[in-house]
Order: structure tokens, then C-alpha cells, then sequence
């Protein structure tokens, strides 16, 4: 069992994460039953959404369009911002529903 990125070896076993290339050990809140990612508490899992979900965001064509900003996208930055861990229903690694 490794902390640092690495690929996943015969001494990984079931707990290698295929998102973030680490080990898993130990107990979790939520664990993705795909990649293996641990989410150690409900605010690890809000941060995790919060980052992939930016991200789409950022790179939605309406955001790209500056002089037709919709009210849509204010609307979608509030849901990111103030989402329960309990409404997240997929790993933001790798889209696997829990």
C-alpha cells in the first residue's frame, strides 16, 4: 500500500483508486464502487463535486458566450455551491453512480 500516485500493483488489492492513483485504506463515508475512490466524510465528497462540476461549468459553451450570460448558469453556480453530500448520487472521478 502506496500514499504517493503510482499505477495500480498486485499489492494494491481492492483498494487502489483508478481516479486519483492513490490507496485506500481503512474506513470511508461513501466509497465508489468503480474506480475504488474513498470519500472519508460528506464534506470531502461536496468538495470533490464542488471542483468536477466547476469545471464543467467553466468550460460550457454559455460561458463562453460572455455577452449572453444566462440567468441559468447563476442558477447552476447556487446548486454547486450549497449541494448536501446526500443529493450526490455519482463519483465526481469518475461518473459511477454509487
Amino acid at each position: 500500500m502506496r500514499s504517493s500516485p503510482h499505477d495500480p500493483t498486485g499489492e494494491c488489492g481492492n483498494i487502489h483508486c483508478y481516479g486519483c492513483h492513490l490507496d485506500h485504506p481503512g474506513k470511508a463515508w461513501q466509497w465508489c464502487g468503480e474506480c475504488g475512490h474513498a470519500y472519508r466524510t460528506p464534506g470531502h465528497l461536496r468538495r470533490a463535486y464542488r471542483r468536477a462540476a466547476w469545471a464543467m461549468l467553466c468550460n460550457s459553451p454559455k460561458r463562453l458566450r460572455s455577452n449572453e450570460f444566462e440567468s441559468s448558469i447563476w442558477w447552476q453556480m447556487w446548486k454547486i455551491l450549497t449541494v448536501r453530500a446526500s443529493r450526490i448520487s455519482f463519483c465526481p472521478l469518475c461518473i459511477h453512480d454509487f
